[in-house]
């Protein structure tokens, strides 16, 4: 028999091996998609929402949506054109959450209802099986005021808008 700190020693190895060459993305097409950030000012990785995002509109088939690029990207200020090589995905781009709560949900409709709901921009959320703006800023993110939109607004024939 080897050395049980041996063996424990390979075990974990093969195990961070395989986790590395499974990890990343579900969806390939998300591999290494980057973002450019204004407050970083550089390129930073958006792949987690970009796979959620993939993920949750595949079910319309309309997942080539999560990576539509810019590039520009609106800001206080106004628009700031971007530097040749750089791009934005306003879709995918400080979303996270937004995309991940999304392919949380069950069903394949209530993740396609948040997906398209999330398509209309960065002041929209999915929240209670119900796509809802925000209307309204507070000081306290607890008080903003949140509007629900009708699903005509957002899905037409299983598909979003």
């Amino acid at each position: 028999m080897g050395h049980p700190r041996a063996t424990s020693a390979l075990v974990v190895l093969a195990v961070l091996v395989a986790a590395g060459c499974t990890g990343g993305v579900d969806n390939e097409v998300c591999k290494d998609v980057e973002s450019y950030s204004t407050a970083m000012g550089r390129m930073e990785s958006v792949e987690g929402a970009c796979d959620d995002c993939v993920t949750a509109l595949s079910v319309s088939g309309q997942q080539e949506r999560c990576l539509q690029k810019q590039n520009f990207i609106s800001t206080w200020n106004g628009r700031k054109d971007l530097e040749a090589g750089q791009h934005t995905y306003p879709v995918l781009f400080n979303r996270d959450d937004e995309w991940s709560e999304c392919t949380s949900l069950d069903q394949d409709n209530a993740k396609l209802y948040c997906g398209c709901c999330l398509l209309l921009g960065k002041e929209y959320k999915f929240n209670e099986a119900t796509c809802q703006k925000l209307v309204g800023t507070a000081y306290l993110k607890s008080m903003q005021k949140w509007e629900i939109v009708d699903q005509s607004e957002y899905l037409k024939d299983g598909q979003c808008i």
